[in-house]
């Protein structure tokens, strides 16, 4: 005669349960893992396509390109061009490079997102856009197109400049006297491979990661509503405009959130660190706890200085 067993049990119904939750709680932060780590390897790759588009602009003009240039002539076929703007035919940008320049201005195309200049770490940003604020793009749109990366304004820019005057223009951060200085000058660096980094290019970053969106804290409210968008040109409307190494030059902030997060410096996404590209084109993660010396000696490309054992 066939037995038949009963149903599970209360008792038995529970532990099943709770071995599952504990299997699940096990395996979540597992997953979570993974996943900023396949994440951290694709905004690093994004790094070393940027990277080498600059090295590529080198080989074609015997120079990196500069932080921006800004024409105030109405008739000068570029009136805006920003950094990132002038890389973009070295990383497959060459349409969006022609639609800028028949608007006249790479800000013009502010609404375009370019996949390579977002981080998938930068939880800031809206599908590559800067949808909070006041970041309408220049075709009326809801947001402007922006970047997880800032270039390091002590390689592309004019370093006489590299730390701001509080008594600068509202325009733009350089100090302007003495001399007096055009936004052209604070932003010309011509950067040669050749001449400009004495510390080494291994030894200088290129880029860093930082929140396309920071808006910074309430008590803070002049540096509200800013974002780093790729289109603005260094140094037309600073609150805009994607770079580093400018100002204080602090090192990057460990994953802060978008209210505490500081316009003015870098941002780690992940707890391992901040991810650089490096002025030979290589790409490593850097501790969130690494000292502002160590740093600050890593953005100046010709100082003299050894970097310290944080590196």
């Amino acid at each position: 005669m066939q037995k038949w067993r009963g149903a599970f049990t209360l008792i038995e119904l529970l532990v099943v349960i709770a071995i599952i939750a504990v299997l699940i709680g096990l395996l979540l932060p597992a997953v979570q893992k993974v996943r900023e780590a396949a994440a951290r390897m694709s905004s690093q790759n994004n790094l070393k396509q940027i990277a080498l588009a600059a090295h590529n602009y080198h080989s074609a003009h015997n120079r990196f390109p500069n932080m921006g240039r800004f024409d105030p002539n109405p008739a000068a076929p570029m009136r805006g061009e920003s950094w990132h703007y002038t890389i973009l035919p070295y990383i497959e940008g060459e349409n969006e490079a022609r639609e800028a320049i028949r608007r006249g201005a790479s800000w013009l195309v502010s609404e375009m997102v370019i996949k390579s200049f977002v981080s998938p770490l930068d939880f800031s940003l809206q599908n590559g856009r800067i949808t909070a604020g006041n970041f309408a793009n220049a075709n009326g749109g809801t947001g402007s197109a922006g970047t997880s990366y800032g270039p390091n304004f002590q390689v592309f820019g004019n370093r006489q400049f590299a730390y701001p005057d509080p008594a600068a223009s509202t325009l733009w951060y350089g100090n302007p006297a003495p001399p007096p200085a055009t936004r052209d000058q604070v932003s010309e660096g011509n950067a040669r491979l050749e001449s400009s980094f004495t510390d080494g290019t291994s030894n200088t970053i290129m880029l860093a990661e930082h929140y396309g969106w920071c808006p910074g804290p309430e008590s803070n409210p002049q540096w509200r509503r800013l974002g780093h968008t790729w289109t603005l040109p260094f140094p037309l409307h600073p609150p805009g405009t994607a770079f580093v190494g400018y100002g204080a030059g602090l090192p990057p902030q460990p994953k802060p959130t978008l209210a505490t997060c500081d316009f003015f410096r870098p941002q780690a996404m992940t707890a391992s660190g901040c991810s650089v590209a490096l002025c030979d084109g290589s790409v490593r993660l850097v501790s969130a706890n690494i000292s502002t010396v160590t740093w600050q000696r890593a953005l100046n490309p010709q100082d003299g200085q050894v970097l310290g054992s944080d590196w």
